[in-house]
């Protein structure tokens, strides 16, 4: 049985949601977008992605590492490489922007 990663309170029952369902409907979304608006595929992503992109946004937002570790049932503090790879890839991209001349 898949491990429940996540689940919704209803009026009437709790439901759950697998890491293989929300895998599914992660990848439907981003081939229903296109890897033309996107610029990755449906093959390109999944649920460690959302963790990553969890953490980024935790981090923005100036929550604690302590806190992000609670919340991401993290162990280690290795999810901070998740950070680290994502700002080194958003400043390589307003560094390019920067050296652009302008009209």
């Amino acid at each position: 049985r898949d491990t429940p990663v996540n689940s919704f309170q209803s009026h009437t029952s709790t439901i759950e949601f697998s890491s293989d369902f929300v895998m599914r409907s992660l990848r439907a979304v981003v081939e229903d977008l296109g890897v033309e608006v996107l610029g990755f595929s449906k093959d390109d992503i999944g649920t460690h992605s959302l963790r990553s992109g969890c953490a980024m946004a935790m981090h923005l937002a100036g929550i604690p590492v302590y806190m992000m570790m609670l919340i991401g049932r993290w162990s280690s503090e290795a999810f901070m490489l998740y950070i680290q790879k994502q700002v080194r890839q958003f400043a390589c991209g307003v560094t390019a922007s920067m050296i652009q001349p302008r009209p």
